[in-house]
């Protein structure tokens, strides 16, 4: 049941313990749009986590094929093996951070420029074939400002996710990063980053493919707000535009 549909109700279970103060709706709310989420991202996370193992098997080819030769020569038989070892590491750090989405670090902080390509590199090729394209925009001096990892590969990919679902044709679907107005004194700026979907001016992409339903199903407006305020963040509507306000640090 999509949790938009209605109020849910909340049943303990006789051995469940009462003192539990996250296990009400909103908190149910929150973890049903995780779930959904994650189940539309499971496409994309899928192909990241294969896209670093091709490497590994062309150069494991090659250094079969060079340790296969009647005089084997030293030189490139090392070559293969450095090559082989580097693209190895580099998958096994592709898993950890894809791990990372199940399981993520509350306390990692990357450069917001840093999230925000990660984002568009992971759905770049899902929303291209829906007619889709991604762009971003990041004020002076904000793209190296730490952000809350956690918490921002969740939001990024589900307010893209649920503009795309929204939007009535493909078109670009715009990502700004500006300094949030209203700081108080004594504090950091806050950010604000303005999602958006702009209809497509010129011809249409041409890696589009038919419409079709998604891996899982969408995403409701009250699940994303619940998400957002699970992850400590502010979330609302501007027109057609979805503000995610990042807290002031000190």
């Amino acid at each position: 049941m999509n949790p938009d549909d209605g109020p849910l109700s909340w049943a303990l279970m006789p051995d469940t313990p009462s003192q539990t103060p996250e296990a009400g709706p909103q908190a149910l709310r929150a973890e049903a749009a995780r779930y959904a989420l994650l189940r539309r991202l499971s496409p994309a996370l899928r192909h990241e986590a294969a896209a670093p193992l091709q490497p590994i098997a062309m150069a494991a080819s090659v250094l079969e094929r060079r340790l296969a030769e009647p005089t084997p020569e030293l030189a490139p038989i090392r070559d293969s093996a450095l090559r082989l070892v580097g693209y190895a590491r580099t998958a096994a750090q592709c898993g950890l951070d894809l791990v990372g989405w199940l399981s993520p670090d509350r306390q990692a902080r990357l450069p917001l420029a840093d999230v925000v390509e990660h984002t568009l590199s992971l759905l770049s090729t899902p929303l291209g074939f829906e007619g889709f394209t991604l762009a971003s925009r990041i004020e002076a001096g904000l793209s190296e400002r730490p952000v809350p990892r956690a918490a921002l590969q969740l939001m990024l990919p589900g307010c893209l996710l649920w503009l795309s679902d929204q939007a009535a044709a493909p078109g670009t679907l715009l990502l700004e990063a500006v300094t949030a107005p209203g700081t108080l004194p004594g504090t950091r700026a806050g950010i604000s980053l303005r999602l958006s979907a702009e209809p497509t001016t010129d011809r249409p992409n041409e890696k589009a493919g038919s419409p079709c339903e998604p891996a899982y199903r969408r995403l409701g407006w009250t699940e994303l707000l619940a998400l957002a305020h699970s992850e400590g963040l502010d979330l609302r509507l501007e027109g057609q535009a979805l503000v995610l306000a990042l807290p002031a640090e000190p």
